[in-house]
């Protein structure tokens, strides 16, 4: 999931970087930039560091617990 969210080059060369057609939020904050909108780039990119923060913490809560069942047996 994370990979996904970070595949910026991939996605802009085969599909490219079409406005709601082909648009991934790197690729929104991509164009936002480009064309002056700072305010919702900059949403985008929180929005996205906000998600990768709780896939994080998920992740991590759930390894934690898989060790704690593990021990416990």
């Amino acid at each position: 999931m994370s990979r996904a969210l970070g595949e910026f080059g991939a996605t802009l060369m085969l599909a490219g970087a079409t406005r709601m057609k082909t648009e991934t939020l790197p690729i929104a904050v991509f164009l936002n930039i480009a064309s002056g909108d700072f305010s919702l780039a900059v949403g985008c990119a929180l929005l996205l560091i906000i998600f990768s923060i709780f896939l994080l913490v998920i992740l991590h809560l759930l390894q934690q617990r898989g060790r704690l069942n593990v021990k416990g047996e």
